[in-house]
């Protein structure tokens, strides 16, 4: 049996593809940035540009790394969740009771002049209150149920157009002809 040397020359080891173009921009530590950022209500366009990319780029890196996505749609959850909440407060109005330091002073008497003079500090429970925001409530309507908040209401249009009006003539005609 005879042996076969094969000669391994560099023309036929394929070499692994370089990538074509610029490296990318991308780190791992984006992904909680990028959290946080849209925790503070950035959009997409200012990632882009706080990131020194284009939005197609952040676009390639959502469907690139799924957790950077999801880290984007997480922040914006909440976000929204925040001011969702404090415009239906502020839509339905709200109430709160916050704690204040109040200065008292306690004065003794005797035969009608003072002797002693305290003071002290109370912690005293006081209620504030914000009345509802008609523009808010308005603004919520009129987005939740737009049948019946909206400005603009629908009128179906009951006037024949002048093609409308020009057929029905001819039609008139035709048939008074065919008789």
């Amino acid at each position: 049996m005879k042996k076969i040397d094969k000669d391994i020359s560099k023309d036929t080891i394929k070499e692994p593809k370089k990538k074509a173009g610029r490296p990318s921009k991308w780190k791992e530590e984006y992904i909680d940035l990028v959290y946080k950022l849209c925790l503070l209500g950035l959009r997409d366009s200012d990632l882009a540009k706080l990131f020194d990319v284009s939005e197609q780029t952040l676009d390639t890196w959502k469907k690139q790394h799924p957790l950077f996505f999801e880290s984007i749609k997480n922040g914006r959850v909440i976000a929204d969740g925040e001011v969702v909440v404090s415009f239906r407060q502020r839509a339905n109005g709200y109430r709160w009771t916050e704690q204040q330091a109040i200065k008292c002073r306690d004065i003794e008497y005797k035969d009608g002049k003072r002797i002693a003079e305290r003071e002290r500090v109370e912690i005293v429970d006081i209620e504030r209150f914000v009345p509802p925001d008609p523009t808010c409530g308005i603004f919520w309507l009129k987005n939740r149920q737009p049948k019946y908040w909206r400005d603009k209401v629908a009128v179906e249009n009951t006037v024949p157009s002048v093609d409308d009006t020009l057929n029905q003539i001819a039609d008139g005609l035709i048939a008074r002809d065919v008789k």
